[in-house]
């Protein structure tokens, strides 16, 4: 598996970790929100797979369907589970009124670890393509960043200088 679906692939883990954690503790909406992000981050992998990149949440689904559901590689129950964590990640995040109880962030929990393990299971046994591409849509053909920024000895000063490599 190539090295930079991997950390999206980590990054997916953490937050169903979170979003266990956190229901475990009864903050059932952060549950909700962190099961949603783990949808995302695997989602957002499988794109930058195919040099498919993009900012918005709505986005990422839509063109998750677009290029991995109707090609029938993801079945639709799969695109169905990011859809209902879009759906239910909006309300916990943006409706002050929302309240959501153990058995419905458990239910939640339940559909993030399905979406998870589909996606691990089916694209960490396959060869995928490299997403180098990612890289080189920022930095070119260059093996490394001509530059890295540095914070001069204050932390929280706002200027930061550039140091050439």
């Amino acid at each position: 598996m190539d090295n930079d679906l991997m950390i999206y692939f980590q990054n997916a883990k953490d937050e169903l970790n979170c979003a266990k954690n956190l229901a475990n503790n009864s903050f059932y909406r952060g549950s909700i929100n962190h099961c949603y992000y783990t949808c995302l981050w695997l989602v957002r992998g499988l794109l930058t797979e195919k040099e498919v990149f993009t900012k918005s949440h709505n986005g990422a689904a839509m063109l998750f369907y677009e290029h991995y559901v109707k090609s029938g590689e993801v079945p639709r129950e799969m695109a169905a589970i990011v859809k209902k964590l879009l759906d239910e990640r909006q309300e916990a995040q943006y409706d002050v009124r929302s309240n959501f109880t153990e058995e419905e962030a458990t239910e939640i929990i339940a559909l993030a670890e399905t979406f998870f393990d589909f996606i691990t299971n089916k694209y960490s046994s396959q060869e995928t393509k490299s997403s180098r591409s990612y890289h080189k849509r920022f930095y070119g053909n260059h093996e490394k960043p001509l530059w890295r920024p540095s914070v001069e000895d204050n932390p929280l000063r706002l200027v930061c200088s550039w140091r050439f490599q």
